[in-house]
């Protein structure tokens, strides 16, 4: 299995843990050296112990290595888990609630969908438009702006 280490934390009684792509993991004792925060890496894992409810077994680390590149180097990769961006999603769209820019419910569902894909979002959208311009949000969103300045591209200057 391979996986980006998100998080390095500790249980209340002092238990290190490592989040891994969303999900919780222990280390063997005899795993060696710990992973570091962003690294990208390859593992085994066996789940232990009673099933923790909705969480199910705990699960512990028993082998791992670094995912290198062609050049042997160690890769990384996001430590940003889907948390952090539902928190931020939630910021901007309770930011365009207080503001008055969100006028009726039916259009929450466009500003969650729109801000969302802003934050996960990793290039240009498969027609080529540029994504800062590619998106649903209504047209209220743009009430009030003084958005001459910035240059469109030809296959959205119809939104605004």
């Amino acid at each position: 299995m391979q996986g980006v280490v998100q998080k390095i934390g500790s249980t209340r009684n002092g238990a290190p843990f490592y989040t891994i792509d969303g999900k919780d993991y222990f280390l063997s004792r005899d795993i060696g050296e710990p992973p570091t925060q962003g690294a990208k890496i390859e593992f085994e894992y066996e789940e232990f112990g009673e099933a923790k409810g909705k969480w199910g077994r705990p699960r512990r680390i028993s082998k791992w290595k670094p995912v290198t590149n062609s050049a042997g180097q160690p890769q990384t990769g996001p430590t940003i888990s889907d948390a952090d961006i539902l928190r931020s999603v939630s910021n901007v769209v309770g930011s365009a609630c207080a503001a008055g820019t969100v006028k009726a419910p039916e259009e929450l569902e466009k500003w969650f969908v729109a801000a969302w894909a802003g934050f996960t979002r990793r290039q240009k959208s498969a027609n080529g438009a540029d994504p800062e311009f590619d998106d649903d949000l209504p047209a209220s969103a743009y009430e009030g702006l003084d958005n001459s300045h910035m240059q469109r591209p030809n296959n959205s200057a119809d939104r605004f």
